[in-house]
């Protein structure tokens, strides 16, 4: 009996050691209010951090980085203009600041006016052009034939990469085709970059940006990006080929005629405070305009 009862004792202390360790845990686990609180209040501002964010960095950009001169007027472009070619153009981003696109409009060097404007509008998945919104709707009252073009990001998914693009661009009829932007990405080393693994990443991005704005992106890129990725595949897609070595003319490598050639990186305009791309579309004004979406 006497053993019994020393079992018995020891079975109800251990009972009430793990039932007062459980009540612990429990009251360890149980978030406060003030946890409760913070908790909610994470859930509140994480949707909200990209707008933030982004609204701070435009905001900083704008005023402190964007002091825009007094502008000028300009006689000329400030480039040599490659002779033979009859539509000219310009490509601009949020690093030319506030443009005056009716100045842009007004503005004849000895007949060379500016007859359509590419603008950046997306980079990657998260980064929209500080003056896009303004530039895509100033272009258009200015009666200066637009269209947008995305910084493809390599890291970055392809498809939500297609559809940050198409999310931000409203590309209506009359406007040029979107444009792929394909060159070296800064953030990531080439030699880490899988061909077939771009290559695919270029197609799911065209043929979604296809499929959704009606219209065959266009393809921007150098001399050297168009070897590495381009040469030989997306035969239906136009070419935008930067170069500004032989104003004489540029032929890509495997002798594919292309559609618009940058010529500088250095052209200055009315209307624009900082030093833009500089363009060149090889056709006519009508074959110009047969490019624009129905």
């Amino acid at each position: 009996m006497i053993g019994d009862s020393v079992y018995i004792t020891h079975r109800l202390s251990l009972i009430t050691y793990l039932n007062i360790t459980m009540s612990q845990r429990t009251i360890q686990h149980k978030p406060s209010k003030i946890q409760a609180f913070i908790w909610l209040l994470a859930l509140l501002i994480i949707p909200f951090s990209w707008y933030f964010k982004n609204g701070i960095s435009r905001f900083w950009f704008k005023n402190m980085e964007c002091e825009e001169p007094r502008r000028r007027e300009w006689s000329s472009f400030g480039v040599p203009i490659p002779p033979g070619y009859l539509v000219h153009g310009i490509d601009v981003s949020h690093y030319q600041c506030t443009i005056d696109w009716a100045d842009v409009r007004k503005m004849n060097a000895n007949g060379v006016r500016v007859q359509f404007a590419f603008m950046r509008a997306t980079r990657g998945v998260d980064f929209l052009d500080y003056q896009f919104q303004e530039n895509w709707a100033e272009a258009k009252k200015a009666k200066i034939l637009r269209g947008a073009y995305h910084f493809y990001k390599y890291l970055d998914e392809p498809a939500r990469q297609a559809n940050f693009f198409l999310n931000a661009v409203d590309v209506e009829s009359g406007d040029l085709p979107p444009v792929l932007d394909i060159e070296r990405d800064k953030d990531v080393d080439d030699r880490q970059l899988s061909k077939d693994a771009v290559l695919n990443g270029i197609a799911v991005w065209l043929a979604i940006v296809e499929k959704y704005s009606g219209v065959k992106p266009i393809i921007y890129t150098n001399i050297d990006y168009y070897k590495r990725y381009i040469e030989g595949h997306f035969p239906d897609n136009r070419i935008w080929i930067a170069n500004y070595d032989n104003l004489r003319g540029v032929t890509l490598p495997d002798g594919r005629r292309w559609s618009f050639w940058q010529v500088s990186e250095s052209a200055r305009c009315n209307g624009i405070s900082e030093k833009m791309d500089f363009n060149i579309y090889a056709g006519t004004a009508a074959q110009l305009l047969a490019l624009r979406k129905p």
